[in-house]
Parts: C-alpha cells; sequence; structure tokens
C-alpha cells in the first residue's frame, strides 16, 4: 500500500478506538506510526541515493541494500508485538497510535506480490511469506484502498457530528 495511505489509515483506527476529537498532534502520531514501516525501510535508502544523483530507493550503500535488510524488522507482526509489549511494560499503559505499525504489516501482507517485497510478516522466526498477493500499485486496487479508507473517515465524521446535534 502507499505510504500515504497507511498513514491515513492509522489516522481512521484511532479515530475507531478512541471517539474524542484529536488534537494535530495526536493526528501526527497516528500519521507517524502508519508510515513508520516503510519510512525506515525506504526513507534512508532514498535520501542516500538522493546525495549520490539517483532517485532510485533501492540504491545499495557500498554493496549493502539496505532497504531489503532494514524491511524484514519494520514489516513483522512478531518484532512489532515485542516493541508493542515492551512499551506497555514500560507505561504501564497501551500505546494505541502504535497500532498503526502492526496495521500497516496487516495491510501489507495480501497488497504486496511476492515479486516486490512480499511481507516477512512472521520474522525472525519464520522467513514465510504469502505465495500470492495483489499489488497495491495495481490502478483498481490503489482506488478502492483510498475509497475504503475515505468512506471510513466519513463515516467516522459524521457519527461525530450526529452525536453533536
Amino acid at each position: 500500500m502507499d505510504i500515504i495511505a497507511h498513514g491515513v489509515y492509522n489516522i481512521a483506527l484511532q479515530r475507531t478506538i478512541k471517539k474524542d476529537k484529536k488534537t494535530r498532534k495526536e493526528i501526527l502520531t497516528a500519521f507517524w506510526w502508519g508510515i513508520m514501516p516503510d519510512l525506515l525501510a525506504f526513507g534512508i535508502p532514498f535520501i542516500s541515493a538522493i546525495f549520490v544523483g539517483s532517485l532510485n530507493h533501492h540504491q545499495n550503500i557500498g554493496g549493502f541494500d539496505l532497504a531489503s535488510t532494514v524491511y524484514p524488522y519494520t514489516h513483522s507482526l512478531v518484532i512489532f508485538s515485542l516493541v508493542f509489549l515492551a512499551i506497555y511494560a514500560v507505561r504501564r499503559k497501551w500505546y494505541l497510535p502504535m497500532l498503526g505499525w502492526g496495521f500497516h504489516v496487516l495491510l501489507d501482507i495480501p497488497f504486496h506480490t511476492p515479486e516486490f517485497y512480499p511481507t516477512p510478516f512472521l520474522f525472525p522466526l519464520s522467513s514465510y511469506t504469502l505465495p500470492f498477493g495483489i499489488s497495491w500499485g495495481t490502478p483498481v486496487v490503489w482506488i478502492a484502498i483510498w475509497v475504503v479508507v475515505l468512506l471510513w473517515l466519513g463515516i467516522l465524521y459524521k457519527q461525530r457530528n450526529n452525536k453533536s446535534l
């Protein structure tokens, strides 16, 4: 799924979980946790590629493919769960915006093909990825992804406005 859609999906998720009106900081935090897995996996290589005069975010850095190395860590439900539980253990309170990371992984599992960054959701316990997938870049899928999240946000907006009448 495209990185912006991931951020918007977590905004919708956070508004569904916690019904009160969100501050700008809460919305930006939700957006951050939704895009974080891709930002870490692809953002650093993309920035380094710009410095070497390329716009290819799959750029190797000194012969090292950073994106392919970081991707399994940021797209693992196992890693997400461990970090989520560790933060709970420290805070003694669930950090709900972080659910966007797990939601990101769940959305990527069916929307990545085996040929383009299949999602290793069980890493490091297993290298298993789905042997099939529908590319999020397919126009009808991309449009459907955005229609669903915009409808979701529209329903939440309408519910909130109906309660205030």
